[in-house]
């Protein structure tokens, strides 16, 4: 769960201010180049001579860079395992040089060791060894920052010397890899067809053969070729010369836009949940002001549904959404005590002192691992800790299931009318040990009304009056109220001016917009009053 997304916004220029700033010291040089090694790679990495591109396909080379060697070689260690990489391009075009001098590798330095093993530059025929000059240059870029999200990962950037059109690169890099959660937990997953012509697609993973690898593809029919080598067994996968495929824009998750394999060590989602579950039982013990909270909607709601309500928008609308998810903060929870002390907290952590919460309350509750953006083909894949990037709460109340984000705010609605959360699929930490599917919601009637009232005028020199009655409810609702409570009143009327301006030029507003905001039903109903001048009104027509 490396990222977990959240609704919030800054509200004014001084805080967009400071962020900024921290943005900067984020994407500067971070740590001395020593971070990363130049060495040789290990025995066991077999060199592959650099295939020939297929000139048939040099009309599809994009970018002036034309691929020749994608080749990753993975090889199991006690606690973890070593992945070495290769990869081999020829600059074909002046842009190629904008696209192929430099080389970046991205790592974690919490359970990752890089070294660049080689790069070489090949020209008119003659190997040259640029690996002794490199310099790293070491950036923290953190992408989702925006969003409150920091997950530590660095940048190692080299900049390649002297590079010319016509030149071949090849580089080679070797990650050990140290898993802080799950360490007997294994998971590869890499593409067979490429947009762009590729002369050989390589992947090999050597591991023990009382481990035996479990995979699964995805648009695609590739089988390995399985070897035995001593006490281990390889997995061989070797594609030359892959068809490019145009992928489209837009396609949903469950259909497979390009061929893909997943190898992984197991089948059976109930590892994932042994692993990360012993991190996730509910707290006991909260701060007193808070567990003082917490007694309030005991005393004040005896129905467990309402107690359920209350105690999530508590967390939500209290607790602020920043999401520190460096080393092993990726996948475990802070403490909710700290998480209370603090004011803040990422999906992990919501979902916890939620869960937390609610047993306090008497409901049952527990957390569950869902994917905001591909939790629908869940089930396609085999079990991996990195198939998910938010948390949950799944609850249970009598036999009705409820399933909560915690790092929604300002949402509205009891518990016959919250707008639940569809992510596809989601793994319960506790209950079942599989996956399970998030029920989607059934639109029975418009969660949108707009209703437009014109009143013509009846004298010449009259105006026309235009009031616009809008609703939104249940989940249009809950977007509705954070969106105004993120603006001003004054922002509201200018941005509603704005628009009806476009259409009939001349508007001028009568009242600032009329808000009424039924939390409870979870309705949100604007009214808007204009009026269009006899002149503007005479020049539309």
């Amino acid at each position: 769960m490396s990222v977990c997304y959240s609704f919030h916004r800054m509200k004014s220029f001084w805080p967009r201010l400071v962020f900024f700033i921290l943005l900067i010291g984020l994407s500067s040089p971070a740590m001395s180049d020593d971070m990363v090694l130049k060495g040789p790679a290990e025995s066991w990495v077999k060199q592959l001579d650099i295939p020939a591109a297929d000139p048939t396909r040099s009309d599809q080379i994009k970018n002036g860079v034309s691929w020749l060697l994608s080749d990753d070689q993975i090889k199991h260690r006690a606690g973890g395992y070593v992945e070495y990489s290769r990869t081999v391009y020829k600059i074909v075009d002046r842009p190629g040089l904008d696209r192929g001098a430099s080389i970046d590798l991205q790592f974690d330095p919490s359970r990752h060791k890089v070294t660049l093993n080689h790069l070489h530059i090949i020209r008119d025929g003659a190997v040259l060894d640029r690996l002794e000059g490199v310099e790293f240059d070491i950036f923290r870029r953190e992408r989702d920052a925006e969003k409150g999200v920091f997950d530590g990962w660095l940048t190692a950037h080299v900049n390649i010397d002297d590079v010319r059109v016509g030149d071949i690169v090849d580089y080679g890099s070797t990650y050990e890899v140290t898993p802080l959660v799950g360490k007997d937990l294994f998971f590869k997953n890499f593409s067979t067809e490429w947009e762009e012509p590729v002369a050989l697609i390589r992947t090999s993973i050597i591991w023990p053969s009382g481990q035996p690898l479990e995979i699964k593809t995805r648009g695609t029919r590739l089988k390995p070729s399985i070897s035995p080598t001593g006490p281990d067994t390889t997995y061989l996968w070797e594609i030359p010369n892959p068809k490019p495929v145009n992928v489209e824009d837009n396609l949903p998750v469950t259909y497979p836009g390009w061929g893909s394999i997943d190898v992984a060590s197991t089948a059976n989602w109930q590892r994932v949940v042994d692993a990360v579950a012993p991190y996730y039982k509910p707290a006991t013990v909260f701060p007193s002001a808070f567990a003082a909270k917490l007694d309030d909607i005991a005393l004040r709601h005896p129905v467990p549904e309402d107690r359920m309500v209350e105690a999530m928008r508590l967390v939500q609308d209290q607790i602020r959404y920043v999401s520190l998810s460096m080393g092993a903060g990726s996948y475990v929870p802070r403490d909710p005590a700290t998480v209370i002390l603090s004011g803040f907290g990422d999906c992990k952590d919501k979902a916890l002192l939620l869960v937390s919460s609610l047993v306090r309350l008497g409901i049952a509750a527990e957390v569950a691992l869902a994917d905001l953006d591909e939790g629908r083909a869940l089930d396609q894949h085999l079990p991996a800790l990195r198939d998910f990037d938010h948390a949950i709460v799944k609850a249970r109340i009598g036999a009705r299931t409820y399933w909560l984000d915690a790092t929604n705010y300002l949402q509205g609605g009891k518990a016959h009318n919250l707008a639940q959360p569809d992510y596809g699929f989601a793994l319960p930490l506790s209950s079942t040990g599989g996956l399970e599917k998030m029920p989607s919601p059934v639109l029975t009637s418009p969660s949108i009304q707009i209703v437009e009232d014109f009143d013509f005028p009846r004298k010449p020199r009259d105006p026309l009056v235009l009031t616009v009655f809008s609703t939104y409810e249940d989940a249009d609702a809950d977007w509705m109220r954070g969106n105004l409570a993120s603006r001003s009143l004054s922002e509201v009327s200018d941005a509603y001016l704005k628009y009806y301006n476009k259409q009939y030029p001349g508007f001028q507003t009568i009242a600032k917009p009329e808000i009424v905001d039924r939390r409870d039903g979870n309705i949100v109903s604007v009214k808007e009053s204009y009026r269009l001048p006899a002149e503007a009104l005479a020049a539309n027509d």
